[in-house]
């Protein structure tokens, strides 16, 4: 009889935790989807279009699609400007959408342990992770201000080939702009995760605040950054070729 039990148990229990995982999925999902809608992929304003212009000697033949601008056209990000992409960065939809689906997967796995498979853990997961980014990219923001690299993430763009994007996609996790235009290593990043996540350790259970754990967490930002990075390099165009007429 105990095993009969035990067995039902077990089985609502998983069924629980996909449950919980597929919502976070489907609300991930949508989140995303949303966060650009027709109309709204232009570039940044210190960013080329992506789009081919028009040839004037040939019309029926199209330019091919502009790079990055050269480093003397960059704009520096101004303080309001940091302060927008710190607001974007911890509670914008890419950022809350992210929080959906790292949480969904932690819980389904149960980590950490003490917090449980329901949507009360669930919920804990979520507002860590949360305070976790707004800790780390403070601190980023702050210290990154004081020899002015630049936080924010740069298109390389259609005009580049495949190779070279998915290239600048894993640089932009370990390099950033600085002042003048030029990359350099992003060294506010790495000071912000790994002393946001130790920090956070204040407010964490036990088992997450050992050093291995937390440089763990270090680490999957890092391929947390490159996924995010992917998403913005190519986002704008599989959201152009859907909405194509």
């Amino acid at each position: 009889m105990k095993t009969k039990y035990a067995v039902r148990f077990s089985i609502r229990k998983y069924f629980h935790r996909c449950g919980i995982l597929s919502c976070s999925i489907l609300l991930g999902a949508g989140a995303l989807y949303a966060q650009i809608q027709p109309g709204q992929t232009a570039p940044p304003a210190n960013q080329a279009s992506d789009k081919p212009q028009q040839n004037q000697a040939f019309p029926n033949r199209p330019v091919p699609a502009a790079r990055n601008l050269e480093p003397d056209a960059y704009e520096p990000i101004t303080r309001a400007g940091r302060l927008r992409w710190y607001m974007k960065s911890v509670v914008g939809p890419e950022s809350l959408a992210a929080g959906v689906f790292v949480a969904g997967y932690q819980t389904a796995r149960n980590q950490p342990s003490v917090w449980g498979t329901h949507w009360d853990g669930f919920g804990k997961r979520y507002g860590m992770r949360l305070s976790n980014i707004a800790v780390s990219n403070a601190i980023q923001g702050s210290v990154g201000s004081l020899w002015g690299e630049d936080p924010r993430y740069f298109r390389e763009g259609e005009g580049a080939s495949m190779g070279a994007r998915m290239g600048h996609v894993v640089k932009g996790a370990f390099e950033a702009k600085y002042r003048d235009g030029h990359y350099g290593p992003n060294v506010s990043y790495y000071i912000g995760s790994v002393s946001g996540n130790f920090i956070s350790n204040a407010w964490r259970p036990s088992e997450q605040t050992t050093v291995g754990a937390t440089m763990n967490r270090v680490g999957t930002g890092v391929l947390g950054k490159v996924v995010s990075n992917a998403f913005k390099e190519f986002w704008p165009d599989i959201h152009e070729h859907i909405h194509k007429p």
